[in-house]
């Protein structure tokens, strides 16, 4: 197990409540492996979707498809 601290500028997280520790840490470390040779798309979706905060529907609850 690791443990790791992520520190903000004093009062960003204050001041933006949509954002928390463990999402800060993440774009922070999925945007330093882009930019350091990872060409995983999958790195590059973490980045994305913690950066727009997006949460994937799970498939029973997404829309149906229309023809």
């Amino acid at each position: 197990m690791c443990t790791f601290v992520c520190v903000c500028p004093a009062g960003y997280l204050e001041q933006h409540p949509a954002w928390d520790q463990d999402r800060v840490f993440s774009a922070a470390l999925s945007l330093f492996l882009m930019q350091n040779g990872e060409s995983d798309r999958r790195t590059s979706r973490v980045y994305l979707d913690t950066l727009f905060n997006y949460t994937p529907i799970a498939p029973s609850k997404a829309l149906p498809r229309t023809a």
